[in-house]
């Protein structure tokens, strides 16, 4: 997620209910996509994803206080839990050591552009307090040098019910298709989606290529 100086839009959500377990991983296009009503709840959202962390190097300490600081700054701002996890997954699989993107301007689990130092982990473990200045960033923003916006913003500029994060470059360029992107990728939209409904990393990557073909 590119959260830059043009705020990523958080869209209306209002289809039927969807059963996770019979529509995970799938195709959405268009304005097709769940309902907050069909989202895993964190908890066990969280339990989905810890496997993936592990994975790609992360402590049982560090995934530790990637939970806390999501808690902590959802609750402070109102943003569901599940969808800022779900932006941590997608723009960094949750690695706490990731580099930075944007030929170094996007930082951190969430990629923020701005903070640089502030949200990079130097060395491991990494410190609770970048930890929870990554979530902080991304969540609620306001941080030095930080020039991208944040989550927060994003939700509290839109109408209508929690939705997911429309697009990484900031805007949303036909309200007919939220997989169309002036810039970035066109399965943004969708692995979050995949990802607030439970699926893992591998599947939701692998589902990519056969939408977007």
């Amino acid at each position: 997620m590119r959260i830059s100086n043009s705020i990523i839009p958080v869209l209306n959500l209002s289809l039927a209910l969807v059963d996770p377990k019979e529509t995970l991983p799938q195709c959405w296009k268009g304005t097709n996509f769940p309902p907050e009503s069909a989202w895993v709840p964190f908890e066990q959202s969280f339990k989905i994803q810890h496997n993936s962390m592990l994975f790609n190097g992360d402590s049982s300490r560090e995934i530790s206080a990637v939970k806390a600081s999501i808690g902590k700054y959802a609750a402070q701002t109102g943003v569901p839990a599940e969808l800022i996890l779900a932006v941590i997954m997608r723009e960094s699989s949750g690695r706490v050591d990731t580099i930075c993107g944007d030929n170094g301007l996007s930082c951190g689990i969430m990629q923020v552009q701005g903070p640089g130092s502030f949200i990079t982990c130097k060395e491991r473990p990494c410190s609770n307090e970048v930890i929870d200045n990554m979530v902080r960033c991304g969540t609620v923003g306001g941080c030095p040098g930080q020039t991208g916006s944040n989550l927060a913003t994003c939700m509290s500029s839109n109408s209508g019910l929690f939705g997911a994060t429309a697009s990484n470059t900031g805007s949303v360029t036909d309200p007919t298709d939220y997989a169309v992107a002036q810039y970035g990728i066109r399965q943004y939209v969708q692995d979050i989606a995949n990802i607030m409904l439970g699926a893992e990393s591998a599947t939701w990557i692998k589902l990519d290529q056969q939408c977007f073909s």
